[in-house]
């Protein structure tokens, strides 16, 4: 009986390592800098899930002011980078300001989700929003920046590299911004 019960112990430890193993995290091989997290996904996945045409319609909330609806395209990649562009509206449809364009490497993109690792937790979790449910790396960064306590948290879908589906912001304990991914898309045109 005590060998049945340490074989069965031994068996429920070993499951629990695997299942709390760096496997279900980013790997290793995506840790850009020694003192950084690995982020959720390596430059060569990012290339791979952001081709040409590829675009993203998010909602951004900021506390005391309008809503905003963001709409950012590839509209050029190869096997360096890409280039990009951004236009924002509002609840009316109307453009805010200018589209932005802009150009990164691969590498610089998957350096936005690069964070100390002291202050990084990274966990699996899944997270619906508009569009759809995803199974996520779940990123929850803590600062303080001009005396004020910050909490970012980043969910980062595993089947789409790139961009988090969603993102929000606290301070103090207070939600002060908040991003969700509504739509993303490739061959069908994109929402204006």
């Amino acid at each position: 009986m005590r060998s049945l019960l340490l074989g069965t112990l031994a068996l429920l430890v070993s499951a629990c390592q695997t299942a709390g193993s760096s496997s279900a995290l980013p790997p290793e091989a995506n840790r850009l800098r020694p003192d950084h997290a690995p982020t959720p996904f390596g430059a060569e996945e990012i290339r791979a899930g952001c081709p040409e045409g590829r675009w993203n319609l998010f909602t951004m909330r900021t506390t005391g002011k309008m809503p905003v609806w963001s709409l950012s395209r590839f509209v050029r990649s190869d096997a360096e980078g890409a280039e990009f562009s951004t236009e924002n509206v509002n609840e009316d449809g109307l453009l805010i300001g200018e589209p932005v364009r802009g150009a990164a490497t691969w590498t610089e993109l998957q350096g936005h989700a690069s964070f100390p690792a002291a202050n990084t937790e990274i966990r699996r979790a899944r997270r619906r929003v508009a569009a759809g449910d995803f199974d996520c790396w779940l990123y929850v960064f803590r600062e303080v920046l001009d005396g004020k306590s910050l909490v970012h948290r980043f969910w980062f879908a595993r089947s789409l590299p790139g961009s988090p589906i969603r993102v929000e912001q606290e301070e103090g304990g207070q939600l002060i911004f908040e991003m969700e991914l509504l739509k993303t898309g490739r061959d069908e045109p994109a929402p204006r």
